[in-house]
């Protein structure tokens, strides 16, 4: 597997996916949607893969979205990121192998869900999570508005999606949002 926007790595059965853009804080692009696709439907047929760790380059785990790929081009991006979007993040949720975000860095947005949606979630000690749609006057994406709700009650979904507010890791785990944090070390070995 090769791709331009990911680094995927596998050995010994554990498949390490790896968002990279980090000068962009691995904002999903429309090029990284698409390799996403490609990507979790190869995963999804290679028996020799057992467990999946998504992670992210540099500082981040996910901005989220590249807003910049809407500039000029709303009508547009609405069928686009619907037909790219709902392709990779369903292949993503039919994975029959399970998924481990390990969170390095910031979770925002689409990001957050993301990582949210995976099977465990596990954060290095200086990671934030941040629903942070309201700025861009969107609602919580990836699942978000399903998940949150069911990890840590109607109240907090409400306010973490109104306000916008980084929660940072050791909060996180409090909360029930995510199941451990790990220095970066614990984290990246």
């Amino acid at each position: 597997m090769s791709y331009e926007a990911l680094d995927v790595q596998t050995r010994d059965g554990v498949c390490t996916v790896t968002l990279n853009r980090p000068e962009k804080f691995n904002a999903m692009s429309l090029p990284m949607r698409r390799e996403l696709g490609d990507c979790f439907h190869e995963i999804a047929a290679d028996t020799d893969i057992k467990v999946v760790v998504l992670t992210g380059a540099g500082d981040a785990f996910s901005a989220g979205g590249d807003i910049n790929d809407f500039h000029g081009r709303a009508e547009e991006m609405h069928t686009l990121m619907g037909r790219i979007s709902h392709r990779w993040f369903r292949a993503f949720l039919n994975l029959p192998q399970p998924v481990i975000a390990a969170v390095n860095g910031a979770a925002a947005g689409g990001g957050c869900n993301l990582a949210l949606a995976c099977d465990l979630v596990y954060a290095s000690e200086s990671a934030y999570f941040a629903q942070t749609f309201r700025e861009i006057g969107l609602v919580p994406d990836l699942g978000g508005a399903f998940s949150l709700p069911r990890l840590v009650g109607l109240a907090r979904a409400k306010e973490m999606a109104l306000l916008g507010e980084r929660i940072d890791a050791r909060k996180a785990a409090e909360m029930n949002l995510i199941d451990g944090v790990f220095s970066a070390e614990q984290l990246d070995g």
